[in-house]
């Protein structure tokens, strides 16, 4: 039986509502789905569960809860909501759960292949290989609602990373791991309509490319010529120091060396901000900050926003002029969810900081 919450329920003179639960740590796009009749979904990764606030920001339930059985979860990372149905993905093993928007359990899709990237498109499902040998090309796959039919999408060269123990069959041990905390990823989201995906590629010569998903081909490969930011020679010690702190703790027998590159990456991060448009962060000479950031069309192409860097990863999306903005309390540190006048945002985010941890 499931634990009561404790839900603490009040307002704000810049919110219409603030709801706290039993999640002890921040809520992300990835862990927060909001349906078109503005209900919120909260994902508790740590007790399996996912919490369901009504419209008014009460609580109505708590959907599914740690198992093996129909519609329990054993290792949950993402949710989403679409076409009226609420999605779990679960990373281990690689399933997706579907429900339907009051929490009744409907049917589970197994990922075919481990290690796969997913995103729920306009017609299927979009997935991607790991990045895991940085000299074979990387591919993605556009499969059916049900996962039994595959096409190509694209393929793509991987980007440049060094690896935590992995090594190619009759390689001798490695005497040092070598860590970079500033790997070149292939960074990649899709649209909020599930139209278009989007890679940005690294490299010398950094890409942004848009994919027509429903005709599977690339509507545009966009360059960008970019200053060379040296690597932060003192943050990359600092991020060393902790895998080796970590590693201690967990008594992992392992020694780790520094593996830096001569210069910080182009893509930090991309993904779809609350108005649907694609954001862009780059890193800078300080590779904590996001204040490099770039608001695009769904063509690839730069636009004026009003979105500000305290709105970057804290407001998740708008309905009807409201947006749903994440919160931790600073006491308890419990998190939760605001929903508050589109025009009152950057007052409730200024009153409202989540504090990040030392």
């Amino acid at each position: 039986m499931l634990t009561m919450l404790c839900i603490l329920l009040f307002t704000k003179p810049d919110a219409a509502w603030r709801t706290d639960v039993e999640i002890y740590r921040p809520l992300t796009r990835d862990t927060v789905a909001v349906s078109p009749a503005g209900e919120t979904y909260l994902l508790d990764v740590v007790n399996c569960r996912v919490i369901h606030l009504d419209a008014g920001g009460t609580q109505v339930g708590a959907i599914s809860r740690k198992g093996e059985g129909p519609g329990e979860l054993q290792r949950p990372s993402k949710v989403l909501f679409r076409d009226d149905k609420l999605y779990v993905y679960e990373i281990a093993p690689q399933k997706i759960h579907v429900f339907d928007p009051k929490g009744a359990y409907r049917t589970v899709l197994h990922v075919p292949f481990r290690g796969m990237t997913v995103y729920k498109s306009v017609a299927g499902w979009v997935m991607v290989e790991p990045n895991l040998i940085e000299t074979h090309p990387q591919k993605a796959f556009h499969f059916n609602e049900d996962l039994s039919e595959k096409q190509p999408l694209d393929t793509w060269q991987r980007g440049k990373q060094t690896y935590f123990q992995i090594r190619k069959p009759g390689d001798p041990p490695r005497k040092v791991i070598p860590v970079n905390p500033a790997n070149d990823f292939v960074r990649q989201t899709i649209s909020a309509d599930g139209e278009r995906f989007y890679l940005g590629l690294p490299g010398e010569q950094p890409q942004l490319v848009v994919l027509d998903i429903r005709n599977r081909k690339r509507l545009a490969v966009l360059p960008f010529n970019a200053p060379l930011i040296p690597f932060n020679e003192t943050w990359g010690q600092e991020q060393l120091a902790e895998v080796r702190e970590n590693a201690k703790r967990a008594n992992r027998p392992f020694r780790y060396g520094a593996d830096f590159p001569d210069f910080m990456p182009f893509f930090k991060d991309l993904f779809i901000g609350p108005d649907g448009d694609l954001v862009m962060v780059r890193y800078s000479a300080d590779p904590e900050s996001n204040s490099n950031y770039q608001v695009l069309n769904r063509d690839g192409k730069p636009k004026k926003s009003n979105l500000t860097e305290a709105a970057l990863y804290r407001v998740l999306t708008y309905r009807d002029d409201q947006a749903y903005v994440t919160t931790l309390n600073p006491e308890s540190g419990a998190a939760g969810m605001a929903r508050v006048p589109r025009n009152k945002v950057n007052n409730f985010l200024a009153a409202n900081p989540i504090e990040e941890e030392e």
